[in-house]
């Protein structure tokens, strides 16, 4: 029995207990090898769709098991929370170098600490103990953390994507069949629009698809991710979907 197998059977044994088979495949791709994955060279089928279209086709695999395979075994759980799984495109880089953390295992772990955080606390706890081990945050690891946040605000108000560009920023709204969030949310959305940002936020219609356009031109990619990470708090207190939420706006004319 060669090393690696070995190592593979002491994790099946590890995460043997029910819901374990995300942990179980990422601990699988740490033993094989994650390559350039997580950097920002990537290969093959990771390459092809993204490593965030890549976890979000994970855990839309584990969530049809449970609904229908193994239904019976998850019945007595609570129900998942209501949100839809957001893409964030960028056109700077974002992560965690290795300049900074070395060990790859590490890494890994901490982008899928971050991937499934359950409150924005979490985010903060993670933050502060990366800045324990390993120092002050680089630029590039700041900016994972703040696309992260912005990740899980914008799933809960049900943005499907949101696309950072150098002159604008696009928000992608769910598909037209999505009858409940154009029913009880959308006319919400557009009246705070038309208060509060009219000057600065279009809405487009274009093929089918619903878009938000930010007409606003960011000098670094910080700014422009504050300008998203405030707008989307907004909208999730607006449709009530958080707590209300302890934070300072970032003020119109800093974020110009």
């Amino acid at each position: 029995m060669n090393k690696n197998t070995a190592r593979r059977l002491q994790v099946i044994e590890e995460y043997s207990d029910l819901g374990s088979g995300f942990s179980l495949a990422m601990r699988d791709l740490e033993i094989r090898g994650a390559g350039n994955l997580l950097g920002t060279e990537q290969t093959g089928f990771i390459n092809e769709i993204g490593f965030d279209l890549y976890i979000k086709m994970i855990n839309n695999s584990v969530e049809e098991l449970k609904q229908e395979e193994f239904k019976d075994i998850f019945k007595d759980l609570p129900a998942a929370e209501v949100k839809t799984e957001t893409t964030i495109e960028a056109y700077f880089e974002i992560g965690i170098p290795k300049a900074y953390i070395s060990e790859q295992m590490d890494r890994l772990s901490y982008y899928t600490t971050l991937y499934s955080i359950k409150t924005i606390d979490e985010l903060f706890e993670v933050e502060e103990e990366l800045k324990d081990r390993f120092g002050m945050l680089p630029a590039i690891v700041k900016r994972l953390f703040m696309s992260a946040e912005l990740k899980y605000l914008a799933s809960r108000v049900f943005f499907e994507r949101v696309v950072i560009q150098k002159k604008q920023v696009l928000i992608i709204l769910p598909k037209g069949n999505n009858t409940e969030f154009y029913e009880t949310r959308f006319v919400r959305l557009a009246g705070y629009i038309m208060d509060h940002y009219k000057d600065e936020i279009r809405i487009h219609q274009q093929n089918g698809s619903i878009k938000l356009a930010i007409m606003k031109q960011f000098n670094v990619p910080e700014k422009a991710l504050e300008y998203c990470i405030a707008f989307t708090k907004n909208i999730a207190e607006l449709f009530g979907v958080l707590p209300k939420l302890t934070y300072i706006d970032v003020p119109k004319q800093e974020v110009d």
